[in-house]
């Protein structure tokens, strides 16, 4: 049996403190504290941890608090606290250290109390100092933040210990102003056995920070809101994920329906280094409110195989702009990758559907190896330049030691979605580096086009001597035709990526038909 001990107190009616922006209220919090404390240690221990539900409400008013280290001196653990404002805007807590403050956080947490909920309050803090910091050896866990607001903090929340620290989440929260990180998990005294956080609807809105740093492993999701660096010297990734192993499989990144603003700084989306696990970007902007002339050139997005695998990595239904770079090491051709950017537009390509103007490829410490640069895999994307869609395996027939690629065929018409008649033509732009296969003209007999000139249907390059690599002349259209010519025709310029298709009748094609194909096959 499970007992549950449930109370409801005041700050200032039951604690003394005054909320008026003047009065120093840090004794009414430590008040709070060992009210909470000696509750706990007058509980019989019929369960560990044993469940109590103790909420302490803050009437409105501007809190000023001197001294962290708040509920730093619970030990025992106990499950069910509470710390509420009833509308938010309504409660503002200050963070104000004075001179005999010696600690980090305005919070610390040691692997005590679990099921720890803030709601409806404004944290104002100190850029030196940290809001919490959370312990766990198997107790610290499901934390959750409701329509909170951090301004100018060091770290808001920091994560430490061997176990557990799972289970935050963050519902329609902010951060603002000087923000240096906004979830830590730090090189020491940590472990991939921290698990699972969620933000819903969050905007971290600051001039310079990163909004997750996770030097081990964690199940780490964010559900729509806006994420935006504001200062033109913003130069810090929104997420970053370190180091290349991580146990159990503690290695998941998702992200969904989340708009992004670099303004005018050189800041980025994201520098990952896992191994192992999921990446996924699904229905996110990046090019907001990017207005400098060479945001396409900026990088925003790093992934790195330093001699090892990378994780599945795939962007979907996004518009991005800037560049992404992967980088590889001399034995990374060991491993396989999967990179996938499907059904998004990308803004920087703006020449021939060159997938080189948002790929950045490089190598770790200038080796020569290049058999483990991973391949790339474009499908259904847009680019800024044309209205040939971008489908392609990057890479794949370049220097990667063993990849494998599927066939890609393209379908062209007239605009009226018939033949082209009267020199009519159209470009279209293949992926640089492509290499054609095969180009097939086909048009059934059709007796009821009658007579007219005789065709000089083409397919062929932009370059000055332009090559052919399709041809039917010298046939009425009428009397059908059926060319299959294979190719080995390697796009490695923008003038062989770009296309010119149509009628080269010296005086125009008089008939059409809607029953002829053009199809060109590329890898």
């Amino acid at each position: 049996m499970i007992n549950i001990e449930q109370s409801y107190k005041n700050i200032k009616s039951d604690f003394g403190a005054v909320g008026n922006n003047v009065t120093d209220d840090t004794q009414s919090f430590i008040d709070f504290e060992a009210y909470y404390k000696n509750k706990i240690l007058k509980i019989p221990e019929l369960s560990n941890p044993l469940t109590m539900s103790e909420v302490l409400e803050l009437p409105p008013g501007v809190y000023i608090v001197k001294k962290g280290n708040l509920f730093s001196s619970v030990t025992k653990r106990r499950i069910g606290l509470t710390i509420t404002a009833r509308e938010f805007g309504s409660v503002v807590i200050k963070y104000v250290p004075d001179e005999t403050d010696t600690s980090d956080y305005l919070f610390n947490i040691n692997d005590s109390i679990l099921g720890v909920t803030f709601e409806n309050i404004y944290f104002i803090g100190d850029t030196t100092k940290n809001f919490m910091l959370s312990t766990s050896n198997g107790g610290s866990q499901l934390f959750h933040f409701k329509r909170c607001h951090w301004n100018n903090w060091n770290k808001t929340i920091e994560l430490q210990g061997t176990n557990n620290n799972s289970e935050f989440t963050w519902y329609h929260c902010g951060w603002s102003g000087d923000i240096n990180v906004g979830l830590y998990i730090g090189d020491t005294n940590t472990s991939d056995q921290f698990l699972n956080y969620d933000f819903y609807s969050c905007n971290f809105e600051v001039n310079n920070g990163t909004f997750i740093e996770a030097w081990y492993g964690g199940n780490f999701r964010v559900y729509g809101g806006s994420l935006i660096q504001i200062s033109a010297t913003s130069d810090r990734p929104f997420f970053v994920l370190k180091n290349k192993v991580h146990e159990r499989s503690t290695e998941m990144f998702y992200n969904v329906g989340t708009r992004y603003e670099f303004r005018e700084g050189l800041g980025s989306l994201i520098h990952c280094e896992w191994a192992n696990g999921n990446v996924t970007f699904d229905n996110i902007n990046t090019i907001a409110n990017d207005s400098t002339s060479d945001h396409n050139l900026k990088t925003r997005a790093v992934f790195i195989s330093n001699n090892v695998k990378m994780p599945n990595i795939k962007f979907s239904n996004c518009t991005l702009g800037g560049m992404h770079e992967y980088r590889f090491g001399a034995a990374s051709y060991n491993y396989s990758s999967s990179i996938v950017y499907e059904d998004t537009t990308i803004k920087s390509i703006v020449t021939n559907n060159n997938v080189s103007e948002f790929i950045k490829i490089m190598a770790i410490q200038g080796h020569t190896i290049l058999g483990g640069v991973p391949v790339i895999q474009f499908r259904n994307c847009t680019s800024n330049s044309s209205i040939t869609k971008i489908n392609t395996d990057y890479n794949c027939t370049n220097y990667s030691n063993i990849s494998t690629s599927a066939k890609k065929i393209i379908s062209v018409k007239s605009n009226k979605g018939k033949s082209f008649r009267g020199q009519e033509k159209t470009t279209i732009h293949l992926p640089l580096n492509s290499i054609i296969t095969n180009v097939k003209l086909y048009s059934p007999v059709d007796s009821t086009i009658l007579g007219g000139r005789k065709v000089d249907f083409r397919v062929q390059s932009t370059e000055v001597i332009p090559t052919v690599l399709g041809q039917i002349s010298g046939v009425v259209l009428g009397d059908g035709f059926n060319v299959d010519n294979a190719l080995f025709f390697v796009c490695d310029t923008p003038e062989k990526s770009k296309l010119l298709i149509g009628d080269f009748n010296a005086l125009g094609l008089d008939r059409e038909t809607a029953k002829m194909y053009i199809f060109i096959e590329y890898i």
